[in-house]
């Protein structure tokens, strides 16, 4: 059992979901920060990305989150790198 297993690596929850929620919902509900300043990158296991997307990325949260008052976006919730 996922309960049962001891992670050295800090503390950790299991959440059990009652019904199917599909691959989105498996993805989106897999992490969950656990405060307003804890950010996360869900990326696909086909996904490359440039050397430079971790810094991009640091520097869009900053700008939008802890940037000057007009970039500043207290409701950002994703920043996307998709292209159709």
């Amino acid at each position: 059992r996922v309960s049962g297993l001891e992670w050295a690596h800090g503390g950790k929850v299991v959440r059990h979901r009652v019904v199917k929620g599909g691959l989105i919902a498996a993805v989106t509900e897999s992490w969950y920060p656990s405060t307003d300043h804890e950010y996360g990158v869900f990326l696909e296991d086909d996904v490359s990305v440039s050397p430079f997307f971790y810094a991009w990325m640091k520097y869009a949260v900053l700008s939008y989150r802890y940037g000057s008052e007009e970039d500043f976006m207290p409701d950002i919730y994703g920043v996307s790198l998709y292209t159709p």
